[in-house]
């Protein structure tokens, strides 16, 4: 072993994970569109709900999905190292999605899961008028997320 070698450092994956998340965040591009098709239903035209805070609560509900995903991919040492990476990132990116996470969709999420999530957002934003198709089209891109991050994570195990 050369005197090199001790200066070799390799980033933990938990570190790396955090990085990944920081980046994730920052991606609306899918949201945005998501958006467009649903405000675009006549029966949602009136409600004038910001861009904003609709990205803020998608953002808060993958957040619990990719909770979640850490829960069932790793460890029990390893999910609490990414998890705490988890929340960090997102209060450091935005605390008001962090406070989404536990004060609106933690206990949505925890009782039902996504269907569950999708009917608070509904309530919250969209006066309870989200049909059963839009719902149908938030869960799929919800869950289509959820199978996203389950490929993701392999890469930091």
């Amino acid at each position: 072993m050369g005197i090199l070698d001790f200066f070799k450092f390799s980033v933990p994956k938990h570190k790396k994970f955090g990085l990944f998340i920081s980046r994730y965040l920052t991606h609306e591009k899918h949201i945005r569109l998501l958006y467009v098709e649903i405000t675009h239903e006549q029966s949602l035209r009136s409600l004038n709900v910001e861009l904003d805070i609709f990205i803020k609560h998608v953002k808060a509900m993958m957040t619990l999905i990719l909770s979640a995903r850490v829960q069932l991919n790793f460890d029990s040492v390893n999910a609490k190292k990414f998890r705490t990476e988890l929340i960090q990132s997102v209060e450091n990116h935005d605390s008001d999605i962090a406070n989404l996470v536990v004060d609106n969709y933690s206990g949505s999420f925890n009782s039902g899961g996504i269907p569950e999530m999708i009917n608070e957002l509904s309530k919250r934003l969209f006066e309870n008028k989200l049909d059963d198709i839009i719902k149908l089209r938030l869960f799929d891109e919800m869950n289509t997320t959820s199978e996203q991050f389950k490929i993701a994570l392999q890469s930091f195990k």
